[in-house]
């Protein structure tokens, strides 16, 4: 018998196994990644479909916010801070407003009561002397989720706020269809901006909005404008609605006083003691 014969039988037969197995393996392999290619590829579908279905929810919402408001009266207590910069000095207080917001039949009325704790029976001429009112924070909800403001948002997981388990999604709105103004001694301008906000997963309604304005011109002497609101399901009588809580909104603009300096000022507003509106119904002053 000739072994060296059978030998390289016996090897050519187990090369012949080997590459039928090595094929096999490849084959089965190629067809498990486009299995898994595809199941991934679904999900990503599935995913997206998913969250497109949920901003169209949240945008219904938002855009139908102010149309759901009840008749109510409240509370609108408004505090301001400034810093300079360069000056040595920590944030101090400048004003403080308390005011009688109403809001009858979808308009809203605004009564000052008092600055710094004088009663007062002054109304209001500049924007700055009401700034942040219901009716401005449901705007700033339909201004972002209005179709023809063509936002982009992107899913970015979940957040427990205000121990509400909620959605972050973070978004961007271009300059060329943004809706934001920011107006400074009589000049207005269009800016972009972006942010996050905190959405409630059962009923679509946002929880909380922060948003920063973006490609400002150098020349104009705002140089941030941010602001961050939060909502709460309060109780008026026998019913709850998500309404304005509180806000902050920070401001920081160039002043050329000899030397040019950074002022920032920081406004920090709180909505209380709701209760449905009749007349007759009055607020009165701590």
């Amino acid at each position: 018998m000739n072994f060296g014969i059978y030998t390289a039988n016996l090897i050519s037969s187990h090369l012949k196994k080997t590459r039928l197995y090595l094929l096999v393996f490849l084959l089965v392999s190629f067809s498990q990644s486009n299995l898994a290619n595809e199941i991934d590829k679904n999900n990503q579908e599935t995913s997206n479909k998913n969250f497109y279905e949920l901003i169209e929810k949240v945008r219904n919402k938002a855009l139908s916010y102010t149309d759901s408001l009840p008749n109510f009266i409240c509370r609108q207590t408004t505090k301001r801070y400034v810093h300079t910069l360069g000056r040595g000095r920590g944030w101090l207080q400048t004003n403080s407003y308390l005011a009688e917001l109403s809001f009858y039949n979808k308009i809203e009325q605004y009564k000052l009561l008092s600055i710094n704790g004088q009663p007062t029976s002054k109304v209001p001429k500049d924007k700055k002397d009401r700034q942040g009112s219901t009716g401005e924070f449901g705007s700033a909800l339909k201004g972002l989720f209005d179709p023809s403001t063509s936002g982009t948002f992107y899913p970015e997981g979940s957040e427990k706020i205000n121990n509400i388990k909620t959605l972050r999604i973070r978004f961007h709105v271009a300059k060329k269809t943004s809706k934001r103004f920011i107006s400074y001694n009589r000049h207005t301008i269009i800016t972009g901006y972006r942010g996050q906000c905190w959405i409630h997963p059962q009923n679509y309604q946002v929880v909380r909005l922060k948003k920063e304005a973006i490609d400002i011109p150098k020349p104009f002497p705002v140089r941030r404008f941010n602001m961050t609101l939060d909502y709460a399901l309060t109780k008026i009588e026998q019913d709850k609605h998500w309404l304005p809580k509180k806000a902050e909104v920070w401001l920081s603009h160039r002043i050329a006083s000899g030397i040019s300096r950074q002022v920032n000022t920081r406004t920090s507003i709180q909505f209380r003691s709701y209760r449905k509106f009749s007349t007759g119904v009055k607020i009165v002053t701590d």
